[in-house]
């Protein structure tokens, strides 16, 4: 899936714009494969070489790494399962 987010007067997306398609970006990707929507909203994005960086650990152990473009174009998004939450240590 690819979801276009613009600000709709050809700027970059903000801080908070980024954030908050990174966090539908993983949410939807965890859906798909653990079943759950386990991200919120309120971790910031952060501006590195051109792209938004949005990386978010949550209780469960789950964790999304999403890249997207300045432009609101999706480059990268991984979500994982962390070893303790495969081993059961709480």
């Amino acid at each position: 899936m690819v979801y276009q987010c613009q600000t709709g007067n050809g700027k970059p997306l903000t801080s908070g714009q980024a954030a908050q398609l990174a966090t539908l970006l993983a949410n939807n990707k965890a859906a798909v494969f653990y079943h759950c929507q386990p991200f919120h909203f309120g971790q910031p994005a952060t501006f590195v070489d051109g792209h938004w960086h949005w990386r978010q650990t949550v209780p469960g152990d789950y964790e999304a790494i999403v890249e997207v473009a300045a432009d609101g174009s999706t480059n990268k998004v991984i979500v994982n399962l962390l070893n303790s939450a495969l081993m059961g240590v709480p």
